[in-house]
C-alpha cells in the first residue's frame, strides 16, 4: 500500500539539517603566520585573538592595518574575511577571501573553503562549488569541505557528483545516518530545498544549474517530461558539459516517439558525460529496444563499472543475458539485483526511524554487496545509538584493519561487471540521422462506445463494507485500509453466478459480537439477487480481507476460504444450498496472523487442490504501533513492520490439509503479500504462483515438483524471471493483479496495480519464459502514475478478441496534502490490439466512472449471462458496485465452463485455444485472481465478427487434450474432461 521512500530514481527530502551544516563558517585550519616583521606579527596575533573572543571590530581593524601596508598579505586577508563574515558582510568577506593567492597553500585553502561557505549563504551556487572544489584539490579528505560540497550538489539534484564526497566522509570516520544514506541510496539522496533554489535564481538569474533537481523531480513524478527537457536544455546552454544534465536529458529523449533527438544527443555526447552511469544506462535501453541485445549488455556493463550498485543496470543486464540464453552469466547480476532491491527497502525504512535491527540488516546486505566501508559505517551508526551493540562491535573488530589497508570502497571481487568479458559484446551500432520514427501516441483519455453501468441497487446488491471508521474520520489504523474481498461462485449450481462479499467491522467487536457480517447474494436469474447469508449458514464475523472460492474436495460444489486478520475460515459447500465450517477439521485455520488473499489450485498434479494463503505484515507489530499526522490518527506505512510468512496447505485427499510451508520452498523472507495468481504460465502442465508484495519484490514461485503426487517443491525466481521488480529494478507496492494474454502471442502477461506516484506495471511474457516491463510501450505508464490502484482485472468488454483493463483506484488513507487526492476515479483502458492501450473517458463509459471513490477489489463475472463480462467492485467509502456491460456494439462470443474429472474439478491451469475467423486466441482457467478476489470460473472468448469457431482445443491440467469443432458463436458451453 505504500511505495518505498528511497526507491527508483532518487528521494526528495527536506534539507533543513543539511542547510544548517552548509552555512556554518568555522575556520578550516588555524592561521599561523609565517615569519613577519614584528608589527605585522603582533597585529595578526591580535586580530586572531579578537576573532576568538568575538571582538569583531578589533579583529577587522588589526587585519586592515596589515593590509594597508601589504594589500595581498594572505593571513591578513583570511582574518579580515572572517571578521567580515562574522559581522554579516558576506559579500565583503568573499571579496577578501578571493584575493588570497594560491602561492600560499594553507591560507589559500582556508580562503577558498570559507569563500565557498559564504557564497552558499549568498545563494551563488556555481561560484561556491568552484571554491569548494579548489579547496579539495589541496585537501581531498577535508571533512567540512566534502560535506558542504556534497550537500550543495545534492540540493541541485547532482547526486552522482555528490557521491564521491559522501564516500570521503565515511572513509574519514563521519558515519551518521545522513552520510550513509547519501551513498547508500540506489541513485543517491536528492535534497529538495525549494527556498534555497529560489534564492539562487534571484541571486544569479542567468545561471539555471540549481534547477536540475526540479527537472529530475518532474521525471521522477512523471509530472511533465516537457518541463524536464526544457530545464535540462536550459542548463546545458549555460553549462554544456554538465554531466548530470546530459545524462538526464538522454532519459527524456529516449521516451520520445521520434528517435532522432536521442540519436542527436548521443552523437553530440561530451566525453566527460560518459563518466555518468545513467548515460550508459540510456544507451543500453536504446540498444535493447532496437534489437541489439549484446550492445545493450555492453552498455549496462559500462554503467556498472562506473557504479556497481546501479540497480537498474544490474537488473537489466541480468534480463538481457537470460534472453540471450546465458543464465550462468546472468546469475551474479540477478543476485546483486535482489540484494539491491532489499537494500532499497531497508534504507526506506531507516528514513523513518533509527532502528538497530534495520541497521544490522543494512550492514549485512552492504557487506554482501562488497561495500565494506558502508557496512562498517552502519556499525558506527548503531554504536552511536547503543555503544554495547554486540553485532556492531564484533564486525568492527573483525573487518576494520583489513579494510583500512585495502582502501577500496567496493571490493573488486564483489563486482561481477569487472570480471565480465566484453569481447563478444560490441558498442551499439547507431543508425544514420533521419531514420525510422516510432508511432506517436496521443495523451489523454478518449471517447469510446464501451458502456459499464452500475446496477447494484436495481439488482438488489446492497452491500456496504464497514472498516470500523466513518467517511469523515477515515482509517486510523493500517488494518482498516485494505478493504473488502469478493468471490464469484455458483454455489447452488443453477448456472447463474452468485456473489460473496467480505466484511470488516469494529476491531474490538469481531467474532460473535460483530453486527457486520460477510454476506452472500444468490443470483435469481431474473436480473435480481437475494441475500441468502442466513439460510446458507454463512456470515463470518471476523475482520475479513480476501476470499478464494474453489472446490477443495472435488464434489462438484464450490467451497469458500475466507482470509481474515486472525483466524481464517474454510466453508464446505454441502450441495443443498448450505455450507458448514470445517476449518479446524481441515487444519487450515492458521495461527491468528494477517492473511490477505488465497489461491486454490492443484500444485502437485494429484488432482486435489492445495490452498496457498498470502500473508501481509506482522499482526503483533501492527497492533502495537500507532501513527498520525497533523494531530490525527492514521494508518502506519507497511515499511514500519516486518513481513509475515505466507502458508502452503497441501491437500491430503480426505478433507484434511497439511502445512508444508517449511519444506516446499515458499518460506522466503521479506514478502508482504497482498495478492496472488495461480496459473500454468509456461505451458508446462505445472501451476506456478505469482505473489504481489507491498514495498518488497514480488515473488514468482516456480513449480519444480518432480511429478504427480510427489512432494511439493517451489523455488522463488521473481527477479530472475523479470517480474519481481519494475524496469528500473525497483520494488513496488503491488496490489491488484490481472493475468491474461494481452498481446495475442499465446503467453500469459501480468498487469500489477501499484502506489500513487508510481505507475502500474505491465509484465509482458517473452518466448524464453521471462517477463519484461512494457508499461511504457503499452502506453500505461503516464495515465496510471498519479493513481493508486488496488483492484485490477482483464476483460474483453467489446468482445473484439483483445483483453482490456479495468482498475479500481483510491488512496489508502487521508493524505492531508491538497496536492494528493484521496478519492480517485476508476479507469478503463481499451486494448487497441497487441497490448497497446488507450484510456477511455469517464464521460463515455458511464456515470460510475465520472465519480471518485476509495476503490478496492474487483471481481469479473457475467451475471446476466449475455456473453458480455461485468464486474463487481468494493470501496471503503461507498456501497459495492455491480458494473453491467451495456456496450451497444460488440463482437460475438463463445463462453466455456470446465469440469475436471482426472484434473481437479475447477481445472485451474487448463489452457484453451480457440480458432475463429483466421485468428487464434489462448485463454486459461486461472486461480487466485489477484487482490482479494475470485473471478467467475468461466472463460469468455471475444470473437469479433466471426460467427463460428472452427476449433477449440483444451489442454487439461492432467495432460489430457480435448478438441471440439465447428462451434456456433454466442453460446455458453460446459466441457467435461
Amino acid at each position: 500500500m505504500a511505495a518505498p521512500q528511497n526507491g527508483g530514481d532518487a528521494v526528495a527530502r527536506s534539507g533543513r539539517w543539511w542547510l544548517a551544516a552548509l552555512i556554518v563558517a568555522g575556520a578550516a585550519v588555524s592561521v599561523r603566520p609565517a615569519v613577519l616583521p614584528d608589527a605585522q606579527t603582533r597585529l595578526l596575533r591580535e586580530a586572531a585573538s579578537a576573532l576568538a573572543r568575538g571582538d569583531l571590530p578589533t579583529a577587522a581593524r588589526c587585519a586592515q592595518e596589515v593590509l594597508d601596508s601589504c594589500p595581498d598579505h594572505p593571513a591578513a586577508l583570511v582574518l579580515a574575511g572572517e571578521a567580515a563574515a562574522k559581522s554579516g558582510r558576506d559579500a565583503d568577506a568573499v571579496a577578501l577571501f578571493l584575493r588570497v593567492s594560491p602561492d600560499s597553500p594553507a591560507e589559500y585553502f582556508q580562503a577558498q573553503f570559507n569563500a565557498g561557505a559564504r557564497l552558499i549563504v549568498l545563494s551563488r551556487a556555481t561560484e561556491a562549488e568552484t571554491c569548494l572544489r579548489r579547496a579539495l584539490e589541496l585537501d581531498p579528505r577535508h571533512e567540512q569541505a566534502n560535506l558542504k560540497l556534497a550537500i550543495l550538489l545534492q540540493m541541485q539534484g547532482r547526486t552522482w557528483e555528490a557521491m564521491p564526497h559522501g564516500r570521503n566522509l565515511i572513509q574519514g570516520g563521519r558515519c551518521g545516518r545522513d552520510e550513509l544514506l547519501m551513498v547508500g541510496g540506489i541513485d543517491g539522496l536528492m535534497i529538495d530545498e525549494p527556498q534555497f533554489i529560489e534564492q539562487c535564481l534571484q541571486a544569479v538569474p542567468e545561471d539555471p544549474i540549481v534547477l536540475l533537481g526540479r527537472g529530475r523531480l518532474a521525471l521522477l513524478r512523471r509530472d511533465d517530461a516537457v518541463l524536464a527537457e526544457s530545464i535540462f536544455r536550459r542548463i546545458l546552454d549555460v553549462h554544456p558539459h554538465q554531466i548530470e544534465a546530459i545524462a538526464r536529458l538522454g532519459e527524456v529523449l529516449l521516451e520520445k516517439p521520434d528517435p532522432e533527438p536521442f540519436l542527436q544527443w548521443n552523437a553530440a555526447m561530451a566525453p566527460r558525460a560518459e563518466t555518468h552511469p545513467r548515460t550508459w544506462y540510456a544507451r543500453g535501453q536504446w540498444a535493447k529496444r532496437n534489437g541489439q541485445p549484446r550492445a545493450a549488455v555492453r552498455c549496462f556493463i559500462e554503467a556498472l563499472r562506473l557504479h556497481p550498485n546501479h540497480a537498474s543496470s544490474n537488473f537489466q543486464v541480468s534480463q538481457v543475458l537470460i534472453g540471450l540464453g546465458m543464465p550462468e552469466a546472468a546469475a551474479p547480476f540477478v543476485e546483486r539485483a535482489r540484494l539491491l532491491a532489499k537494500l532499497e527497502y531497508l534504507l526506506s525504512q531507516l528514513h523513518n526511524l533509527p532502528d538497530l535491527e534495520l541497521m544490522r540488516q543494512v550492514a549485512e546486505v552492504t557487506e554482501q554487496l562488497g561495500c565494506e566501508w558502508e557496512s562498517l559505517g552502519w556499525c558506527h551508526a548503531a554504536l552511536s545509538l547503543d555503544a554495547r551493540t554486540p553485532w556492531a562491535l564484533e564486525k568492527l573488530g573483525r573487518s576494520h584493519l583489513e579494510l583500512v589497508r585495502s582502501g577500496d570502497f567496493t571490493r573488486a571481487a564483489a563486482q561481477p561487471a569487472l570480471a565480465f568479458d566484453l569481447a563478444a559484446f560490441p558498442l551499439p551500432s547507431w543508425p544514420e540521422a533521419g531514420g525510422s520514427r516510432r508511432e506517436a501516441h496521443a495523451k489523454g483519455a478518449v471517447e469510446g462506445d464501451i458502456r459499464l453501468i452500475d446496477l447494484a441497487a436495481e439488482a438488489g446488491i446492497d452491500f456496504q463494507y464497514f472498516n470500523g471508521t466513518t467517511k469523515t474520520s477515515g482509517p486510523d489504523h493500517i488494518i482498516q485500509a485494505n478493504g473488502s474481498g469478493i468471490a464469484v461462485l455458483d454455489y447452488d449450481s443453477d448456472g447463474w453466478p452468485d456473489l460473496y462479499f467480505i466484511q470488516g467491522g469494529l476491531w474490538n467487536q469481531r467474532g460473535d459480537a460483530n453486527p457486520h457480517r460477510d454476506r452472500i447474494f444468490r443470483n435469481l436469474g431474473n436480473g435480481r439477487f437475494d441475500d441468502v447469508t442466513a439460510p446458507a449458514r454463512l456470515g463470518d464475523g471476523e475482520y475479513g480481507q480476501g476470499v478464494a472460492s474453489g472446490d477443495f474436495n472435488n464434489d462438484g460444489f464450490p467451497d469458500l476460504f475466507v482470509c481474515n486478520i486472525g483466524k481464517n475460515r474454510l466453508y464446505e459447500n454441502m450441495g443443498d444450498g448450505t455450507f458448514r465450517e470445517v476449518t479446524d477439521a481441515a487444519g487450515v485455520a492458521g495461527d491468528g496472523r494477517w492473511s490477505t488473499s488465497a489461491a486454490i489450485a492443484d500444485l502437485n498434479q494429484d488432482g486435489m487442490p492445495e490452498i496457498f494463503v498470502v500473508h501481509y505484515v506482522s499482526l503483533e507489530e501492527a497492533l502495537a504501533r500507532e501513527c498520525g499526522q497533523k494531530g490525527h490518527a492514521m494508518g502506519c506505512a507497511p515499511t514500519l513492520f516486518s513481513s509475515d510468512q505466507s502458508r502452503m496447505y497441501q491437500n491430503l485427499g480426505d478433507g484434511r490439509f497439511r502445512d508444508v510451508t517449511a519444506e516446499c520452498g515458499v518460506q522466503v523472507p521479506e514478502g508482504k503479500g497482498l495478492s496472488v495468481v495461480a496459473a500454468d504460465f509456461f505451458n508446462s502442465g505445472k501451476i506456478h504462483l505469482f505473489v504481489g508484495n507491498d514495498t518488497t519484490p514480488n515473488f514468482f514461485f516456480f513449480n519444480e515438483t518432480a511429478g504427480p503426487g510427489q512432494p511439493l517443491r517451489m523455488v522463488e525466481r521473481g527477479i530472475e524471471l523479470g517480474c519481481g521488480v519494475n524496469e528500473t529494478g525497483q520494488a513496488q507496492a503491488s496490489m491488484g493483479i490481472a493475468a491474461g494474454d494481452v498481446t495475442g502471442d499465446g503467453l500469459l502477461d501480468l498487469y500489477v496495480g501499484t502506489f500513487y506516484h508510481d505507475s502500474n506495471t505491465l509484465f509482458q511474457q517473452m518466448p524464453e519464459n521471462t517477463f519484461v516491463d512494457e508499461s511504457r510501450a503499452a502506453h500505461l505508464r503516464e495515465p496510471t502514475f498519479n493513481m493508486l490502484t488496488f483492484g485490477a482485472q482483464f476483460l474483453d468488454a467489446d468482445l473484439d478478441g483483445w483483453l482490456d483493463i479495468l482498475q479500481a483506484n483510491g488512496h489508502v488513507d487521508r493524505s492531508y496534502d491538497p496536492a494528493v487526492p484521496d478519492l480517485m476515479p476508476p479507469q478503463f483502458f481499451r486494448n487497441l490490439g497487441h497490448g497497446k492501450f488507450k484510456e477511455l473517458s469517464g464521460r463515455s463509459l458511464g456515470a460510475y466512472f465520472q465519480n471518485q471513490y476509495l476503490g478496492r477489489t474487483i471481481a469479473v463475472l457475467d451475471w446476466d449471462r449475455d456473453g458480455k463480462e461485468d464486474a463487481a467492485i468494493t470501496h471503503l467509502d461507498a456501497p459495492a458496485a455491480l458494473l453491467t456491460n451495456r456496450t451497444p456494439n460488440t463482437g460475438h462470443y463463445l463462453a466455456v465452463r470446465l469440469h475436471g474429472r482426472v484434473s481437479s474439478r475447477d481445472a485451474v491451469g487448463a489452457i484453451l485455444k480457440l480458432t475463429a475467423g483466421g485468428r487464434t486466441w489462448t485463454r486459461q482457467m486461472i486461480g487466485g485472481n489477484g487482490y482479494f478476489a475470485t473471478n467467475e470460473r468461466k472463460i469468455v472468448f471475444g470473437l469479433g465478427q466471426a460467427q463460428r469457431a472452427e476449433r477449440l482445443e483444451i489442454q487439461w491440467p492432467s495432460g489430457r487434450r480435448q478438441t471440439l469443432s465447428d462451434l456456433p458463436a454466442d453460446q455458453e458451453l460446459t466441457v467435461i474432461e
